[in-house]
């Protein structure tokens, strides 16, 4: 039985990577355009859908903040629709510091010399309209992709009580370094260290590792412009 597991997961992952390519480019953008267009979206899930941020203080209906300039932005995107499906940042390391060390009282000291190497996963994002499971690994996996490209070794995220066993399970190692706080609703600050995710993975989800470390990036001659294939 275990041995069929393992197999019907890699054929799931198979199946899954043959779809993705098909339907949807994933990339990363500091277009002013399509930047618009993820604040947009950004705005409809944050501000209307779930509440987790005033729609008030929102009046042109685009959800920014002073992160967005520190950040790298994902972006997958319906080939046929040419719509957003999902959207993701990689908040790194600047001098205005990662919101989630303003946000929750951290029992973790990182080292200045290792702060250039943590990034904060930030508005991860499925639209209503495309979500499925598979849509948030292949988030994953972009980030991971960008991560081993530029030497990120820890990553923070802000996690709810329904995400974070999802993620446990299927095999990603966040440890939980603060108390719960009301931000983005009811949710507490996570750090994950790279390599044991991989070292994770490889014992405990072998077709997910390999779904994930086989991706590659590609520069696409822009500044902070990559596919991920």
């Amino acid at each position: 039985m275990y041995f069929l597991s393992k197999l019907q997961r890699s054929i799931e992952f198979w199946y899954f990577q043959k779809m993705f390519h098909r339907n949807f480019n994933f990339y990363t953008t500091d277009s002013p355009e399509e930047l618009k267009e993820i604040y947009k979206i950004r705005y409809q899930v944050y501000c209307l859908e779930y509440n987790y941020l005033n729609k008030e203080d929102y009046p042109n209906e685009l959800e920014k903040d002073e992160y967005d300039s520190k950040s790298i932005h994902f972006i997958l995107r319906h080939k046929s629709d040419n719509e957003i499906a999902a959207t993701v940042r990689f908040i790194l390391n600047s001098e205005i510091g990662l919101p989630i060390e303003k946000h929750f009282n951290i029992g973790l000291q990182v080292p200045v010399s290792n702060r250039d190497r943590l990034a904060e996963i930030s508005r991860l994002i499925v639209a209503n309209k495309y979500r499925r499971k598979f849509l948030l690994l292949a988030q994953i996996k972009g980030l991971y992709a960008y991560s081993k490209h530029n030497d990120i070794t820890q990553v923070y995220s802000v996690l709810d009580d329904k995400l974070f066993p999802v993620l446990k399970k299927i095999g990603f190692p966040f440890k939980k370094i603060g108390p719960q706080s009301v931000y983005q609703g009811l949710t507490s600050p996570y750090i994950m260290d790279i390599a044991e995710m991989e070292e994770n993975l490889k014992i405990h989800n072998p077709a997910l590792y390999k779904y994930i470390v086989n991706g590659i990036l590609i520069y696409n001659g822009l500044e902070r412009n990559y596919s991920i294939h």
